[in-house]
C-alpha cells in the first residue's frame, strides 16, 4: 500500500514559518499610560488613536491581538474614555475565554466576565486607579477619615433597583450544593459565610451580574455576546457611580485577598492562607 503524503507539505511549512517571522507594521499611536493592560496570556499596550488610521471611521475603540494592542480615539476623555476602555477590555476577555460573535447563555457569561474582572483588578493596579478616576472625578463621594473602614455593602444599587446582601449559612449552602445565589423577583443577593479571598470577589460579582443583565433587559436564555458586553459596560459603570463605597470595598478586598495569598512568611516557605471573610463582623480596611 502506498505511503500517503503528510497533510503539510516541506514547502508549505517553510511558507508558514516565513509568514510568522515577517516583522509587523508597527500600529501608531501615542500611549494613553505607560503601563501594560494583563488580560489572559496578553500584556496589551493602550494607545491614541485618530479615525483615519482605525479600520471604522464609527468605531472609537479597537483592538490587535496579534500585536497586543488596544486603540482609543483621541476625542475620548472622562467618562466616555473610561466606558470604552472597558469595553475593549471586556471584549478581549470575552475573545481570550473563546466567546467570539455567537449567542452565549447566562450561566456562561456570568462566571467567565467576573473571573475576567477580578482578574483585571488583581492584575493590573495602576490602570485600575486611572480608571477610578475617570469615572468618580466629578462625583462627590464621601471619604473615610483615616483608620475608618468600609464593610461589606449589605445593599447595592442596579440600575433603578436595590438588592439586598445576605449571608448564606454554610449548612444551607452545603446543602444547595452552591457558593451563592441570587433571587430576581425580591432582588436578594446570597453569599455563603464560608467564602474567602479572592473566590469571594468572583461570586460577589458573578451574582451582581445577574442583576445587572436583568436590569438591562436580558432574558435568562442565550443572547448575542454583544448584547452581554453592552449590558456589562454600562452595568459595571453604574454600579460604579451610583455605588461607590460598595466599589471601592470591593477593590480593596480583591487586592488584599491576592496579596494574602502571595505573602511569604519568614521562613521562606509558601504558605496558602485565608484571606478575610465578607461576614459582617469583619471588615477591610478603606
Amino acid at each position: 500500500m502506498a505511503r500517503k503524503s503528510p497533510r503539510c507539505s516541506d514547502a508549505s511549512c517553510v511558507r508558514a514559518a516565513a509568514m510568522a517571522s515577517k516583522p509587523l507594521a508597527a500600529i501608531p499611536g501615542e500611549p494613553v499610560f505607560p503601563w501594560k493592560v494583563v488580560i489572559g496570556p496578553y500584556r496589551f499596550s493602550v494607545t491614541w488613536a485618530d479615525e483615519t488610521t482605525m479600520q471604522s471611521r464609527r468605531l472609537l475603540g479597537e483592538e490587535c491581538p496579534n500585536q497586543e494592542v488596544m486603540r482609543l480615539s483621541k476625542k475620548l476623555s472622562g467618562v466616555r474614555l473610561a466606558r470604552y476602555f472597558l469595553r475593549s477590555a471586556i471584549y478581549l476577555i470575552q475573545c481570550t475565554s473563546g466567546v467570539n460573535n455567537r449567542k452565549v447563555d447566562e450561566e456562561q457569561t456570568t462566571p467567565l466576565m467576573a473571573t475576567g474582572l477580578v482578574a483585571l483588578i488583581v492584575h493590573n493596579p495602576e490602570v485600575w486607579a486611572w480608571f477610578n478616576e475617570l469615572v468618580t472625578r466629578h462625583l462627590r463621594l464621601p471619604r473615610p477619615n483615616a483608620g475608618t473602614f468600609v464593610a461589606v455593602p449589605q445593599s447595592v444599587r442596579l440600575g433603578h433597583s436595590e438588592y439586598s446582601i445576605e449571608g448564606l449559612s454554610q449548612a444551607l449552602a452545603d446543602r444547595l450544593c452552591q457558593w451563592g445565589d441570587m433571587d430576581l423577583k425580591s432582588r436578594t443577593v446570597r453569599l455563603s459565610e464560608e467564602l474567602r479571598g479572592t473566590h469571594l470577589s468572583v461570586i460577589f460579582w458573578h451574582e451582581l451580574l445577574h442583576g445587572i443583565h436583568k436590569e438591562n433587559g436580558l432574558s435568562d436564555i442565550a443572547n448575542k455576546d454583544t448584547a452581554y458586553l453592552n449590558a456589562q459596560v454600562e452595568g459595571i459603570i453604574g454600579f460604579i457611580r451610583h455605588n461607590p463605597l460598595a466599589w471601592r470595598w470591593f477593590v480593596n478586598f480583591t487586592r488584599n485577598a491576592a496579596a494574602a495569598q502571595d505573602r511569604v512568611p519568614a521562613n521562606g516557605r509558601s504558605v496558602l492562607r485565608h484571606a478575610q471573610s465578607w461576614a459582617p463582623n469583619l471588615r477591610l480596611v478603606a
